[in-house]
């Protein structure tokens, strides 16, 4: 008869290692010593996978990565079958049975399927969480392009804060997405849209980057021009606000025959002073939304030397599930994913920039800073690496303001 607390952890504790120990029982009965999964096949004459599993029942340490382990009662029963014919007594056979029904017990109270219980198990386990959620955000992607219609190898957002007049300072910011795949044909996306505020919340007007792109948000696009596809996607601006439009993707044909490359930016100048800064608030923070299913994202931030940043950057990964949006401070605990992500120093100027996730990307920073006429090797930069990012979400980076 099952006997569970009800409390998932503690019943899957109790359970596996019950099953451990009756396994590991009847492998010590054995008539040959087992030291490692090839011994466990080669001695019972079971198929490789088996007895590798059963073997990893036994030696692993984390409770929950083991149970993934345990296999259907008909694998079972074969199992135990090599193991009768090897002379193993029949009590230490219906003991090991009987741990196992307890543990099949388990799935029906606690998910009602094994594939269930196993991401349960691999999210509860120090060694199986990661590969559990890498798991899931590569099914996440894989539905959400084909429900959503479109899908991208890479998407790049990149923030640079360099100097302004009087001690102020600028923000440019590119934001591109690869090889951008139709998986419908009426899908339509957002591809760029600008909105900065000033420390008074007034919306603060934005200038493409590409001279060649034309000075007129209004008009054009602002797109670097050298970096997208040939032809240039096609879209449109379909809403217009103080900082200047948002532009569509319009709807066209799938499939990998059309891959496309959008590449924008502009730049919103003399933003804030250090002045601006509320007293006591030392964090600098940045952070994008991620709506567009990809593969990679690269967020990159150039932080100009006289904008005194302590370099000790930490990122934080939000879900906007539940309306909620905007800065750190409007977010919950709650709201965070426990997804790994990656951030580093790549040190100052362009050379840490290389990426085979961005084509040309280093050429594409040199044209981008010289049309700002500001010096590369003067600014520090901060990378954020993720895979998979989930959809919808936003990835905050963050440091603190070192001037005194």
């Amino acid at each position: 008869m099952n006997c569970f607390t009800g409390c998932f952890e503690d019943d899957v504790r109790k359970t596996v290692l019950e099953v451990k120990r009756r396994i590991g029982a009847l492998m010590d009965a054995l008539p040959a010593y087992i030291e490692n999964p090839h011994d466990v096949y080669q001695v019972l004459n079971l198929d490789k996978k088996l007895g590798w599993r059963i073997f990893r029942i036994v030696h692993e340490d984390d409770i929950f990565f083991a149970a993934q382990f345990i296999p259907g009662k008909q694998s079972f029963s074969r199992f135990l079958k090599s193991c009768r014919g090897k002379g193993v007594p029949q009590e230490l056979l219906d003991d090991a049975m009987k741990a196992v029904e307890e543990f099949y017990g388990l799935v029906d109270v606690h998910s009602g399927d094994r594939q269930s219980l196993d991401l349960m198990l691999m999210t509860s386990s120090d060694n199986g969480r990661q590969q559990a959620f890498k798991t899931l955000q590569k099914n996440l992607y894989q539905n959400q392009s084909h429900l959503l219609g479109l899908q991208a190898e890479t998407q790049l957002n990149t923030w640079i804060f360099g100097p302004g007049r009087e001690g102020a300072f600028s923000i440019a910011i590119l934001k591109g997405l690869y090889k951008i795949r139709r998986n419908r044909r009426s899908t339509r996306w957002i591809v760029h849209s600008e909105c900065l505020n000033a420390p008074t919340g007034e919306p603060l007007p934005a200038e493409p980057i590409d001279p060649e792109a034309g000075s007129n948000l209004e008009q054009n696009v602002p797109f670097l021009l050298n970096y997208c596809s040939d032809p240039l996607p096609e879209v449109k601006a379909i809403t217009r606000s103080a900082c200047g439009p948002t532009y569509e993707l319009v709807e066209g044909p799938v499939g990998n025959t059309t891959l496309m490359n959008s590449v924008t930016g502009t730049v919103t100048r003399n933003v804030f002073r250090h002045s601006d800064i509320p007293a006591g608030d030392r964090t600098h923070e940045v952070f994008i939304s991620v709506y567009t299913p990809v593969q990679n994202l690269v967020f990159d931030q150039f932080v100009h030397e006289s904008l005194l940043l302590a370099q000790e950057p930490r990122v934080e990964v939000m879900g906007d599930f539940n309306g909620r949006s905007g800065p750190l401070s409007r977010r919950f605990k709650c709201d965070r994913l426990p997804v790994e992500t990656t951030i580093s120093i790549r040190g100052n100027g362009l050379d840490g920039t290389y990426t085979p996730l961005v084509p040309d990307y280093g050429e594409m920073l040199a044209e981008v800073f010289r049309n700002l006429g500001w010096e590369p090797d003067e600014f520090f930069l901060y990378r954020v690496r993720q895979e998979l990012p989930v959809v919808p979400s936003t990835i905050f980076m963050l440091d603190r303001y070192s001037f005194q």
